[in-house]
């Protein structure tokens, strides 16, 4: 891939699970916790998630944010927000094509 993150480039989980715990026990046990900044695992709307990462990771603009999700009505909300979302296909999953998919539009974003 030709992306690599910086200390400036963070990754964060916004998911509605209806259990937090279960949600945070399975990253403790695939051990994925250090690779994300900010998570953020509880039955709210996608808004209150995107907002409390803007703010915990102190991010000026949502057009700063790349948001992936598989659900349309997430995407819309944070499209509405003037977030760069990428819709992820629920039979394949998110694999490394897509998000070197999603990193291009984002960087043509601020063309």
């Amino acid at each position: 891939s030709k992306y690599c993150f910086d200390n400036n480039e963070k990754l964060a989980i916004a998911s509605r699970a209806l259990s937090t715990e279960r949600a945070m026990n399975l990253l403790d046990l695939f051990e994925l916790k250090p690779y994300f900044s900010s998570i953020h695992v509880y039955s709210v709307p996608k808004n209150v998630h995107l907002n409390a990462i803007k703010k915990e990771l102190n991010v000026n603009s949502f057009r700063e944010m790349l948001f992936f999700d598989d659900n349309k009505h997430n995407i819309r909300i944070a499209k509405e927000m003037k977030v760069c979302t990428y819709l992820i296909n629920k039979k394949y999953g998110l694999d490394l094509r897509s998000v070197n998919h999603a990193l291009d539009i984002f960087e043509h974003s601020f063309d």
